[in-house]
C-alpha cells in the first residue's frame, strides 16, 4: 500500500496513517505472512512504479482539487488497473463512467469496492482503461490553459 506522506503534521492524517500500519500488522498476523506492506516515502520513481504495476489504484481523498495523480495512474499503469476514487476529488466528474467511486469515509463501501475491484473480469478491466485513457488525455496543458484563460475571460 502506497500513501501520500503529504501533511503528516496534521493529527487526522497521521492517526490515518497509524491506523493503515495496524490494520496492515493484523492481516499479515492473520495470514502468517506480509501480504500488505504500507510505505509513506517521497520518492518519485517508487510511486511512478506502484502505479505502474498496481492491480488497483485506490485515491481516497477527503477533499480534494484535481487529484492528478489518478490521470497519471491512468495512464502509466500497465495492467489495468480498477481505479477506486473517492466522489470528492476533483477528477470524479471526469472520470466517472471508468471508475468506482466511493464515499472516503464509508469503511464498509471501500473494502467492498475493493474486493470488487480484485474480482473484476479482465475484459471490464481494459475496457475501463481504455475508457479512462482516452478522457485523461483530452486533459493536457494547452487545454487545461485554454479552459482557464475562457473561464477569465467570462467573468470579466
Amino acid at each position: 500500500m502506497r500513501c501520500n506522506p503529504n501533511r503528516l503534521y496534521v493529527k487526522t492524517n497521521s492517526d490515518y496513517l497509524a491506523q493503515l500500519e495496524r490494520e496492515a500488522a493484523h492481516t499479515n498476523s492473520r495470514f502468517g505472512e506480509e501480504l500488505v506492506r504500507v510505505v509513506c516515502e517521497n520518492n518519485v520513481d517508487h510511486t511512478l512504479g506502484c502505479l505502474q504495476e498496481a492491480d488497483a489504484l485506490l485515491f481516497n481523498s477527503t477533499i480534494d482539487g484535481q487529484n492528478l495523480t489518478v490521470f497519471e495512474g491512468s495512464l502509466l499503469n500497465h495492467r489495468h488497473a480498477t481505479v477506486i476514487l473517492s466522489e470528492r476529488a476533483g477528477a470524479a466528474g471526469a472520470l466517472a463512467s471508468s471508475v468506482e467511486l466511493i464515499n472516503p469515509f464509508d469503511i464498509a463501501e471501500l473494502a467492498d469496492t475493493l474486493a470488487y475491484a480484485f474480482h473484476l473480469m479482465s475484459e471490464q478491466r481494459n475496457r475501463r482503461a481504455e475508457e479512462r485513457c482516452k478522457v485523461v488525455v483530452q486533459y493536457g496543458l494547452p487545454g487545461w490553459v485554454d479552459q482557464h484563460i475562457t473561464a477569465l475571460e467570462d467573468a470579466v
